[in-house]
């Protein structure tokens, strides 16, 4: 779709932002007023980086999300479920 006053961000990191687990506030910002807003976004590009997320936040004391995102690594890993 073409609109007026496109902006196109280019992102050169590892981690990109349409995927759940990498926030970038810009690229939310811009995604949540766009005309994809209601297209599903997958949670990470592979179960290792699920993993790495709940490593991340357990190192940072927050047990539960730590605990809910090995269990969404787990969901991904052994049954190969999209989340």
């Amino acid at each position: 779709k073409n609109l007026p006053n496109t902006i196109i961000m280019h992102y050169v990191t590892q981690n990109k932002p349409w995927y759940k687990i990498f926030r970038a506030q810009n690229f939310d910002h811009y995604f949540s007023n766009s005309p994809w807003k209601n297209h599903k976004r997958n949670l990470a590009p592979s179960s290792s980086e699920i993993r790495l997320k709940s490593k991340v936040f357990w190192l940072e004391g927050k047990y539960c999300k730590a605990i809910s995102y090995y269990y969404k690594y787990l969901l991904v890993k052994l049954f190969g479920l999209k989340i």
